[in-house]
């Protein structure tokens, strides 16, 4: 098997077990380290001002259920005031790590993460558009990232 799918495998894998195991069973956790977890897990990392119209239009990109998990409809709504989520780092994260390890897979990486967000469209009723185009972009730069890594090596 190809060097790059294993290494794809296992970072798939890796945030399936954080995202639908560990952060699922800690959702409801308000107190402690578990709980500050959670205040990061449901952060915002760019809002959007009610003013700003095109933030605001790219904010709407999320689903009216926006945490796969959640029952809380407060958090679904806060969240359509944030332009950029913890999740959308997170994804941006994986692939630009995808990128690193997997630099020839681009086509498959992004097929991945069309099926995933479809998969939470439909089986968890959430979405974020947006998602893929953090997908890319973290691929991309992952991928042009090992230029730079490799002049240090």
């Amino acid at each position: 098997m190809n060097k790059e799918y294993v290494n794809a495998l296992i970072l798939y894998s890796l945030a399936y077990i954080y995202c639908f195991h560990f952060a699922a069973k800690i959702e409801n956790i308000r107190s402690g380290v578990i709980g500050q977890i959670n205040n990061v897990h449901t952060s915002c990392i760019q809002s959007c001002l009610p003013s700003n119209k095109i933030c605001n239009k790219f904010s709407n990109l999320k689903g009216k259920k926006y945490y796969t998990n959640s029952r809380d409809e407060t958090k679904n709504t806060e969240v359509h005031k944030c332009y950029s989520t913890f999740y959308n780092f997170t994804h941006f994260l994986l692939y630009f790590l995808l990128g690193i390890f997997s630099p020839n897979c681009f086509k498959e990486t992004l097929a991945i993460g069309i099926a995933f967000e479809l998969i939470e469209r439909e089986y968890f009723h959430c979405e974020d558009v947006l998602d893929i185009l953090y997908n890319t972009m973290g691929f991309i730069c992952g991928k042009y990232s090992r230029l730079y890594f490799k002049v240090l090596m």
